[in-house]
């Protein structure tokens, strides 16, 4: 007869340790935009976001602060502000979103699709987003 085994449950203080202690990876990882539509799926690969090639794009390198409970009681870790520029004279690059990735470029870590699409010109030619992962026990 198979044991019966009770919900574990991870408290707070668990939760925000167990996030801080992701935050390696995060800050080792890649933060890249991506310039075509694409719905995010738990199975989703790097491979599925097509990255943005747009004049003065690079990839960049995300700094996380250590973990807190925010006021929702999840465990969040916030990063700096990244600040992509398109550097080209003239037309337009638009941009659905981004992912974070791990060092190795290999595993899908965070997606982020925009609620509307962002368009760059050489008038209006950053775009700036400040990334937050929070985490949670499931009870």
């Amino acid at each position: 007869m198979a044991a019966i085994v009770p919900n574990v449950v991870i408290p707070n203080a668990g939760v925000v340790d167990e996030l801080d202690a992701w935050r390696t990876n995060l800050n080792s990882g890649q933060v890249r935009l991506f310039d075509s539509f694409h719905s995010p799926a738990h199975t989703d690969t790097p491979g599925d976001y097509n990255e943005s090639s747009f004049a003065g794009y690079a990839a960049l390198s995300p700094a996380f602060a250590a973990a807190y409970l925010n006021a929702f009681g999840q465990a969040q870790t916030d990063a700096a502000v990244l600040t992509w520029t398109y550097t080209a004279g003239s037309g337009s690059a638009l941009v659905y979103g981004w992912i974070l990735v791990d060092a190795s470029g290999t595993k899908l870590l965070a997606v982020c699709l925009f609620p509307v699409p962002v368009t760059l010109t050489p008038g209006s030619p950053d775009i700036s987003r400040s990334i937050s992962i929070t985490d949670q026990s499931q009870l």
